[in-house]
């Protein structure tokens, strides 16, 4: 399940405001807390926001060699206003099912990345599976793996995340989104994406 910090503080007000004094009343308000909850993570998984643009600038990977081998990649423009990603590896264990990652999100100001209340974690394979994001867009090029994953010679082309699937009013400005990969505590992969949050100015109609 995939926790944002961004949205949390909204639920820890609403428990402190509604908390009745009785056990039964409590319980009551904690389930109502726990279903809106779902609600909102569901709406995160199918949601299709078009309130923001981004320009994806570049990508960089710090791969762990113990675990992954010959490990290449490169950035170049897919198109006018957005960075791709090529890269290959091979896997040398059996990750199956258990590698998960951790995202943390840095806001560009006064020249330096500054830590930014967006931060959530999940299991790579449950978001492949729900395509948590739009990431089965992995699979539109090459031959990314499949869950459960298994060792052998993997390629990702002419990738760019799908943005259209990102969670809502992010405000606009420039980022940092860093990307921890770990297979039992241990790093897989660390990667970090810089991108620009952008609003096209709306002009009314006359």
């Amino acid at each position: 399940m995939i926790m944002f910090d961004y949205y949390s503080k909204a639920f820890g007000e609403s428990i402190a405001a509604n908390s009745p004094q009785t056990a039964r009343g409590r319980r009551e308000n904690m389930l109502k807390t726990i279903v809106t909850l779902l609600s909102l993570i569901s709406g995160f998984l199918t949601y299709h926001q078009n309130d923001y643009r981004i320009i994806s600038e570049w990508f960089e990977l710090v791969p762990n060699s113990k675990l992954l081998q010959n490990f290449k990649y490169i950035n170049f423009k897919y198109n006018r206003t957005f960075h791709a990603l090529n890269a290959s590896t091979y896997f040398k264990v059996n990750f199956g099912n258990d590698v998960v990652f951790s995202a943390q999100a840095y806001k560009f100001s006064s020249n330096e990345y500054r830590l930014f209340p967006l931060q959530f974690n999940a299991n790579i394979c449950q978001c492949l599976k729900e395509n948590t994001f739009g990431v089965q867009n992995l699979y539109n090029c090459g031959n990314a793996p499949r869950c459960s994953m298994v060792k052998g010679n993997y390629t990702l082309c002419n990738w760019q995340p799908d943005y259209k699937q990102f969670p809502p009013y992010i405000p606009t400005g420039r980022y940092r989104l860093d990307l921890n990969f770990t297979y039992f505590d241990e790093m897989v992969v660390l990667v970090k994406w810089y991108f620009e949050v952008l609003r096209d100015i709306k002009i009314p109609k006359n």
